[in-house]
């Protein structure tokens, strides 16, 4: 490779004879090349090639037109590749030079002073390398401290590049986190975007809609806690077909005034502004939106979506004014519910939303909705009438008695919402074991939400154990494992009842775990429980029970034996021994 000193001789040398054959060619030559510039630093190296021979070919021609001797055409191809060696050199030097000043500037990333390190952070965004250097092996204590410059450039809203650059690092691949299964530089960029990015409202819900997954989820969750903030320009932005839903859901964090926001963009206008392909999936959106809001002004705009042609749209209204659940919707959400020209999804979600409301008038009408054709429906009236609790209690009595079984089962898992378990214990007499198991699990919701009434609830779902229908005794286990320690004291009996019994019994002490263990230990003591319990303990997997459960090895009786053996296999298996 040639010397400093010397490539610069020699670049001297060629541009000589590259001006003297110039001057053969004549002005008109003249006028069509670009010759180099050469620029020495102050530090006397580092030396930046501009070159652009735009007519190699035009001056072969023109050396043939004006008869000049082969020897010059040699001299023009040689002064070429000349200088094309020359920029490859110099063009390397230049690349060793760059990459040493971005080394000096990511290791004055860690000076004390914040002077210092905002001038190697504008000195890499002014070369526009800041996150490729960043990125190209810097530790994360370098990366994390230009996120703080960043975010200290950027804190009075006049530093565009330096937002940009901090959005730019939610890209960060974060790898030396990556087995504690953390984040912290795209954490720290997410938070000091959250801090800043009110100044920056455009540029900010731009990123919104980022093409790179990690930077549209950061930047919408950094969004949060400023949607009061920037409630205006998210608004602007439901006109957006990318932006839409996220801008929907963003303007209900901002509080309720921001309905009126929303409100315009349901115009024929607007809703055909991207034109009629959007439609629908604009109205999908704002229903969302306004459905967020619980808001009796965000109702009154979703009513006319529930004639909507779409029938997407009309499930989107219905399930809106679900949540939003104001008494004003509930004559619509009824006719919408009866109606037999709505779609099955669409009347099922209006059944669901009128259990939100919970009024007489809507308890009459879920009552009705039942018993309706549609399997969907009537599912959604009893999850409505479960949801609006004590005010369907008397529909609740009357369909326990309904000729229909179907009826009566679904009435039993509405009496699940209730505070007295009164109506789903008489339905464990009903002749159906598919309305029996249902109300079994009704008990046992009651019982786990009101422990006032535990114990009446564990007496009733104890004596389902021994149930001749399997369905109905594994219902009441399950339900019993869900009570914890106050149904302890009752199951532990039935572990010396018959096999089946205590097999229900076992499986319930098994849910409820290690709290369990110190009574299953004294239950081992016995002969006529011990078999059971010790299949308990071993399910349950407490290193605590082990002593007892290897005393049973070897046990006389061979079911005894064999079930301990296998608790102590699972017992030495969790405990890893």
């Amino acid at each position: 490779m040639p010397s400093r000193v010397g490539a610069n001789q020699d670049a001297i040398r060629w541009l000589s004879e590259f001006h003297a054959f110039e001057a053969k060619l004549g002005d008109e030559t003249q006028r069509g090349v670009q010759i180099l510039d050469f620029r020495t630093e102050e530090d006397g190296f580092e030396r930046e090639l501009h070159g652009h021979v735009a007519v190699y070919r035009r001056h072969s021609a023109q050396e043939e037109s004006r008869g000049l001797a082969n020897g010059n055409s040699m001299q023009t191809r040689t002064i070429l590749a000349a200088l094309a060696g020359l920029g490859l050199v110099v063009g390397g030097v230049r690349f060793s030079v760059e990459g040493a000043r971005t080394g000096a500037s990511l290791g004055e990333l860690r000076s004390g002073s914040a002077a210092e390190r905002v001038v190697a952070v504008q000195s890499l965004i002014a070369r526009g390398v800041l996150f490729d250097a960043l990125q190209g092996g810097a530790p994360p204590a370098i990366r994390l401290s230009a996120i703080a410059t960043l975010k200290e450039m950027a804190a009075k809203g006049n530093a565009p590049q330096a937002f940009d650059e901090l959005v730019l690092l939610l890209k960060d691949p974060d790898t030396e986190a990556a087995d504690s299964r953390t984040h912290p530089v795209r954490d720290a960029a997410r938070a000091a975007i959250a801090e800043v990015g009110a100044g920056y409202p455009k540029q900010i819900v731009d990123a919104a809609k980022n093409p790179d997954t990690n930077i549209r989820t950061q930047v919408r969750e950094a969004l949060k806690p400023l949607a009061g903030a920037l409630k205006t320009e998210m608004a602007a932005r439901l006109g957006d077909k990318d932006l839409r839903q996220p801008m929907g859901e963003l303007l209900a964090l901002s509080g309720q005034d921001s309905v009126a926001l929303v409100l315009p963009w349901l115009s024929p206008e607007k809703l055909g502004g991207n034109g009629d392909a959007d439609v629908v999936p604009a109205k999908i959106a704002l229903a969302e939106a306004l459905g967020r809001f619980k808001s009796p002004v965000a109702a009154k705009a979703l009513l006319p979506f529930l004639d909507d042609s779409d029938p997407n749209v009309r499930r989107t209204a219905v399930a809106a004014l679900s949540n939003i659940a104001d008494p004003s919707t509930t004559a619509p959400l009824i006719a919408a519910a009866r109606s037999r020209s709505t779609d099955g999804p669409a009347r099922a979600a209006a059944a669901a939303a009128l259990g939100a409301i919970a009024t007489r008038e809507t308890a009459a009408a879920l009552s009705e909705l039942l018993r309706d054709p549609d399997t969907f429906v009537a599912a959604a009236a009893a999850t409505g009438m479960r949801r609006a609790g004590s005010v369907c209690q008397g529909e609740i009595v009357r369909a326990l008695s309904d000729p229909d079984p179907t009826v009566r089962r679904l009435a039993a898992d509405a009496a699940g919402g209730l505070a007295d378990p009164a109506p789903a214990i008489d339905a464990l007499g009903d002749g159906d074991a598919a309305v029996r198991a249902t109300a079994a699990r009704s008990i046992g919701d009651i019982a786990v939400a009101f422990p006032s009434v535990r114990a009446k609830s564990i007496v009733c779902l104890t004596a389902l154990l021994g149930e001749s229908d399997g369905n109905v005794s594994t219902t009441a286990s399950e339900a019993l494992g869900r009570l914890g320690t106050s149904a302890i004291s009752a199951l532990i009996p039935r572990l010396g009842d018959n096999d089946s019994i205590a097999h229900h019994a076992a499986n319930a002490l098994s849910a409820i775990g290690r709290p369990a263990v110190p009574a299953l230990i004294q239950a081992v003591r016995s002969p006529r429980m011990e078999r059971w319990a010790v299949v308990a303990l071993g399910e349950i997997g407490d290193p605590a029970a082990r002593a007892t459960v290897a005393a049973m090895v070897g046990d006389s009786d061979p079911d005894t034996d064999f079930v301990a053996r296998a608790a102590l296999a699972k017992l030495g298996n969790r405990a890893g021994g």
